[in-house]
Order: structure tokens, then sequence, then C-alpha cells
């Protein structure tokens, strides 16, 4: 059953593929995005999206509130954008990007085993291509 927050309109019935953008993610349920994912919709996001939830983290007093607000990750693919992609294949750079999809997966399972802000604040992640981001206080703690 759909929960009375936040949930997929019917208006999207058979539709193959939902983007979700930041405002949308945080107003759906997890119910719901576990019910349209079982369904078999295709829900989507970005990693601006996952970034921009975990930058504020640490506003909400209840941590394992804003924890299972990003656990609602584990519903939807994060995808990157394919020119995003294509730009950091061609320059041939060092410097990792500052998110991307893999980036994101790394997150959310240094969140999922983190009891707290600082738990998750001194987590170091590990993208696609090696590259260490960590701890992450410096840039996870405003």
């Amino acid at each position: 059953m759909m929960s009375s927050k936040a949930s997929i309109p019917a208006s999207l019935q058979g539709e193959a593929r939902v983007l979700l953008d930041t405002s949308a993610f945080r107003g759906i349920s997890k119910e719901s995005l576990a019910e349209a994912r079982h369904k078999g919709w295709h829900l989507t996001t970005s990693p601006w999206c996952f970034f921009e939830l975990l930058c504020h983290l640490d506003e909400e007093p209840n941590f394992a509130r804003a924890k299972g607000n990003l656990m609602k990750f584990r519903n939807v693919e994060i995808v990157d954008k394919p020119l995003d992609r294509a730009a950091s294949a061609l320059v041939h750079s060092e410097e990792p990007r500052l998110w991307s999809s893999d980036l994101c997966y790394a997150a959310l399972a240094a969140i999922d085993t983190a009891q707290s802000c600082d738990d998750l604040a001194n987590s170091v992640l590990v993208d696609e291509a090696g590259h260490h981001r960590g701890p992450l206080k410096p840039d996870f703690r405003h």
C-alpha cells in the first residue's frame, strides 16, 4: 500500500523510467520507492541529489532519521550524466570527479555502518578508480 506521505503519482503508471530530483526524493517515502521498484519502475537520480542530502545530514538532530532518508537511495539507481563520464575519460586527470555514482554507493556503505555523524565523518571512501576520499570530516561537516 502506498504511504500517505508523498507517493508516485498515478499518472506515471506504466512509465519505464522515473528521474527523481532532490525535492522529490526527499518527499517520497521509503515504502513508495520500494513499491514502485517492485512494480518494475526504473527509478533513477543523480549523484548531486545524493550529495545535497549528504551535505545536510548533520543538520538533522536525529541521526537515525537522517540515515534512513539516505538509505532510500538503495531503492534507486544513481546515474552519472553521460557527458560527465565522457569528459572524465577524455581529460585523463589524476584528480577524481567531485561526486560520481560509484562514490555515492561507497558513501551509502559507510552510512549504513555509521552510528553517528562523527562515525561517518571519519569514514574513508574509495571510488572505482581507487582514489581515496577521507576522512570525510573536512568536506562533510561544515
